[in-house]
This record gives C-alpha cells, sequence and structure tokens, in this order.
C-alpha cells in the first residue's frame, strides 16, 4: 500500500516537537528552586492618578531593588541598572513580578511625576503625581550677564543614604542676556550651578569657574522658582603647589577646586573653578564672608583615590568700596598633601 510521504513527514514532526517538549520539562524542572509544577511570579499593581484622582494613562515607571541606581537625565530614563520599566495602560494601571528587597518606583509623565519607596508587601494601592517645579534666573559674575553658559541642576533631596539610588540631572545654557530656565524638574532641594566639564583622560576641560546655589523648589501651582547669581563679589585667586615628596604629580587639569560658605545655606553661592598648567586659579565673583577651599587632585581610574588633596583651608573675603570690587583677595601659594590607596565602589556621593 502507497502511503502520503507528506503524512510520514507530519508524523515524524509531531513527534520531534513532542521530545522537545519533554526534554524542556526536565530542564526547568532540574534548575535550582525550580519544578516544572511551580506556580507563576507573584504580580503587583498599582494605579496612578493626576493631581485630581483621574487615571493617568501612558506614565513611564521605572521599577529599582536593591542597590540599583537609576540616572534620570531631563527626565528620561538612561542605562540599565532597574529591575523593570513599564508604561501604565488606558486604566493608568501598571504591574511587575514582585521582588524581594527596598523598592524605589519613579513614575514620570508630562503632567507630573511620582518617586515611591517601598517594598513587595507595602506597594500603595494607587500612586498620585505631583506637579513638576520650574526654575529659571539670570546668571551674572560681577554684575554682568554671562550669554551662552552651560548650566547644571541635580536633586540633592531624593535620599541618596538609602538605596535605591536615584539621580536626577538636568541642563540649561544661558542665552545672550546671561537668561535661563529649567521648565520641569523635580519639586525638591536642588544645587544649580555653572558645570564645568570634566573626562577621565584630559581632566577638566577648560580654565575657569562657577558659582552654585542651593535652593528649594515648589511645584505647588505650577509656582516658578527664581534663582540669581553674581550680583556683586570679588575675585579669589591662587596658585597650587603639588606635594614635595609626590612621585609622579598629575597635570593640574584634574585639580578640582571648591569653596563653600563656612556656614552653608540655601540660597547663598558655593564655588568650583580649576587650574591652569602651572597651577593658577581664579575663582569670579565671591561675595564678601567666611569660606572654606577644598582641593582634590582626581583620578582617571575610578578605582583609586585622589592623588593629592588640600582639605578645609578656611579664608575671608572682606567688604570693600564698590569701586575697588574687582581688587582680587589672594590666598598665595597652596600646597597640596598626598594621599592613595584603592576604594570600593559606594553608594553615589551627593551633589555638592
Amino acid at each position: 500500500m502507497n502511503r502520503d510521504p507528506r503524512t510520514s513527514q507530519r508524523r515524524t514532526i509531531r513527534a520531534a516537537l513532542r521530545f522537545a517538549a519533554t526534554i524542556s520539562i526536565v530542564v526547568f524542572a532540574s534548575l535550582p528552586g525550580l519544578s516544572a509544577d511551580a506556580p507563576p511570579p507573584e504580580s503587583l499593581s498599582s494605579l496612578v492618578t493626576n493631581q485630581a484622582g483621574k487615571p493617568v494613562s501612558k506614565a513611564t515607571v521605572v521599577v529599582a531593588v536593591g542597590k540599583c541606581q537609576v540616572y534620570l537625565p531631563e527626565g528620561e530614563v538612561t542605562g540599565r541598572q532597574f529591575r523593570a520599566k513599564v508604561v501604565t495602560d488606558e486604566a493608568g494601571r501598571f504591574g511587575f513580578h514582585a521582588v524581594n528587597g527596598p523598592l524605589l518606583l519613579a513614575v514620570m509623565h508630562p503632567t507630573g511625576y511620582a518617586l515611591v519607596r517601598c517594598s513587595r508587601q507595602s506597594v500603595p494601592a494607587s500612586i498620585k503625581l505631583a506637579s513638576w517645579a520650574r526654575a529659571d534666573g539670570t546668571y551674572r559674575i560681577a554684575g554682568k550677564p554671562q550669554a551662552n553658559v552651560s548650566l547644571e541642576l541635580s536633586d540633592i533631596g531624593s535620599g541618596l543614604a538609602n538605596p535605591p539610588w536615584i539621580i536626577w540631572r538636568e541642563s540649561a545654557t544661558t542665552d545672550a542676556n546671561g537668561r535661563f530656565v529649567f521648565e520641569r524638574t523635580l519639586a525638591a532641594p536642588t544645587l544649580i550651578g555653572r558645570r564645568l566639564n570634566f573626562t577621565l583622560k584630559e581632566g577638566f576641560t577648560e580654565v575657569a569657574s562657577g558659582a552654585k546655589i542651593r535652593t528649594l523648589l515648589s511645584g505647588t501651582g505650577g509656582q516658578t522658582t527664581h534663582v540669581e547669581f553674581g550680583f556683586s563679589g570679588r575675585p579669589v585667586i591662587g596658585q597650587l603647589r603639588h606635594a614635595a615628596d609626590l612621585k609622579q604629580p598629575k597635570a593640574w587639569s584634574f585639580a578640582d577646586i571648591d569653596v563653600e560658605p563656612l556656614v552653608p545655606l540655601f540660597n547663598k553661592p558655593s564655588f568650583e573653578a580649576t587650574a591652569d598648567r602651572e597651577g593658577n586659579f581664579s575663582i569670579d565673583g565671591v561675595p564678601p564672608g567666611e569660606y572654606v577651599l577644598k582641593v582634590v587632585v582626581r583620578s582617571n581610574n575610578p578605582f583609586e583615590l585622589a592623588a593629592e588633596r588640600l582639605a578645609n583651608h578656611r579664608f575671608t573675603v572682606p567688604t570693600i568700596d564698590e569701586r575697588l570690587l574687582q581688587r582680587p583677595v589672594d590666598l598665595g601659594v597652596l600646597t597640596l598633601k598626598p594621599t592613595g590607596g584603592r576604594r570600593a565602589m559606594a553608594a553615589p556621593a551627593p551633589a555638592r
């Protein structure tokens, strides 16, 4: 009796599929902690609403767990150091598989945001979005508006002491009149100031200084926080000198110079500066007051400590007649001290 070869072929394929399925079950059952009849992972879910309590669809939700770091430049998620990224459905709901450990739910939508710390046992039934904050102002040096200055806003109030960590950064550039604006940011304590670019290969890429101001941003009722820089102040100058017993000093382009008020306060400026090839530096527009200067010569290896440093050098900028505001305060020669060793990876340092 003649048989249709196509029928025999189909039987062979079905037998092969049954064999593959049997092998898959055996392999799955042999995995540690798993079995062929293991229940599916527990699912957790929540509802996202706006300030009026109405469901919000198409909101992005980042789920971070344990010691994850979630980097959110400009309110966008980058990197892969998080458990999951999901989007709310048309009913405003989202879900994810349960995991052990502390959780951070970062929710972002054009109408608002939320940062929720919880655990698998305490995921809230609903999450209400807070309004975005807005900040603007003018960047000046000694009263003169500065055009085309790169500024950065960083969050200093999201609880960096406890993982998971969130790192929020936004950037803006001043216009021809020194004006800047951050349209959509966190309603939280933040640090706004000039950004000095640093690369592991070259160090700081320019010889400059910049002011930074801590301020508290509010998103209530669409409120805008105004931040004004540099109405008055004097230059502070000096020269760095390498430690005498340092075998292989790094280029001064790796020197990070920081000046903080002796008593740090909100809306009171701090400063960052870089040095030229001979170690000379100038910090523009420092108002009268008591300050502390610190210097760290950074490494281009993230696992190494700074090669040398200067800690807690106190100085005073005295009040002076307005006509003499450009007369510098000279700190003279500042000799650094060597340090060394290696460090382990740790929690991100709070923004300065």
